[in-house]
């Protein structure tokens, strides 16, 4: 008989295990207003327009109330808005070979208490960006806020080379590059450790190329996820 790989036996089992969770997620139907249902659109000016309250999801049956919702907060947009200060702090990783570095960004929750800790936090998301983007973009800090609100640390790897500073080495990353978010879950676990530090639930989130990583670095790590590095959950959007 055919021998069945190890790991496939083992996706498999996961498969089994948490169908019912995967099927219960059921989306909703999308309706845009007519005049705002163009995707390219809706992502240009969802840049500008998701903070304004009332504005993110307008149901197509408000009729002119939506639309003025959607005028009104074309006409707050600041085009002179400064995020670059948003983050507490940022600490340059070296890579395990060595030979480069990437930057981590971090937002605690609280007054710090740690490294990579502040006083009280439910625990860490590491929040991985998109291709081309940064820790500064508005997505980034839109995320990592909505994280904080919710009482969580949150740090921002930037890609080797996004942080506004070159990278040592010609390397760069790509769709599929996990080796420095592998490595920066072993730092903040060896850190952890050594120190006696809390270890406190880490959490992975990523948006578009970042998304990819995430949940390459996920099926990579398996088992040890948990066991190792304590990860205890993941969301991601807009994987590629």
């Amino acid at each position: 008989p055919e021998t069945v790989p190890q790991e496939k036996t083992l996706l498999r089992q996961m498969q089994l295990k948490y169908r019912d969770v995967a099927e219960s997620f059921t989306p909703s139907t999308y309706s845009p207003l007519p005049a705002f249902s163009n995707c390219h659109l809706q992502t240009i000016s969802g840049v500008f327009l998701r903070k304004s309250e009332g504005c993110a999801y307008v149901d197509p049956d408000s009729g002119l109330t939506g639309v003025t919702k959607i005028l009104r907060a074309v006409s707050d947009i600041d085009g002179k808005e400064d995020e670059s200060s948003f983050w507490d702090e940022r600490v340059r990783v070296d890579t395990q070979c060595g030979q480069d570095f990437f930057h981590a960004d971090v937002k605690y929750a609280a007054t710090k208490k740690t490294k990579w800790q502040s006083e009280g936090s439910k625990g860490m998301v590491v929040l991985i960006h998109g291709l081309e983007s940064n820790s500064n973009s508005s997505l980034s800090v839109d995320m990592a806020n909505a994280y904080v609100q919710e009482g969580f640390d949150v740090v921002c790897l930037n890609f080797r080379g996004c942080s506004g500073v070159p990278n040592d080495t010609l390397g760069g990353y790509h769709l599929g590059f996990t080796d420095d978010l592998r490595f920066f879950l072993k730092v903040i676990s060896e850190t952890w450790d050594k120190n006696g530090y809390d270890k406190r639930p880490i959490y992975l989130s990523g948006f578009s190329l970042g998304a990819n990583v995430v949940v390459k670095t996920l099926g990579e790590l398996g088992e040890t996820a948990v066991t190792l590095y304590n990860i205890h959950g993941a969301a991601v959007t807009g994987a590629p």
